[in-house]
């Protein structure tokens, strides 16, 4: 299990990686974010292309989990890395990206 958490610097966007191995996909169980002021999106990449995108004000001071079930988001090809990216929330204010996954 992959369980990853970051906090941006005032102003900055979260970026969590998780490295794609060969043969494997990974599977995304879930992730919670929230900011410390503002909004923020969540957008997610499959080996560079966009694949999954929260609206624009999704990620907010509360809270915010979006759960994948009964089955995970997964990659679309064995291998591919999955980046995960909240946008800034503006100003000097942080957002937190925290993700639960797997190479399976």
């Amino acid at each position: 299990m992959i369980n990853k958490s970051i906090t941006s610097a005032a102003g900055g966007t979260a970026v969590i990686t998780i490295t794609g191995v060969t043969g494997l996909t990974i599977k995304v169980y879930s992730v919670d974010a929230w900011t410390s002021a503002g909004n923020s999106q969540l957008t997610i990449t499959d080996g560079g292309v966009t694949t999954w995108q929260s609206p624009s004000n999704w990620i907010g001071t509360i809270l915010t989990t979006r759960t994948w079930t009964p089955q995970p988001f997964q990659s679309n090809t064995a291998g591919n890395n999955i980046v995960l990216t909240a946008s800034s929330s503006g100003g000097g204010n942080t957002v937190t990206l925290s993700v639960q996954a797997d190479n399976v």
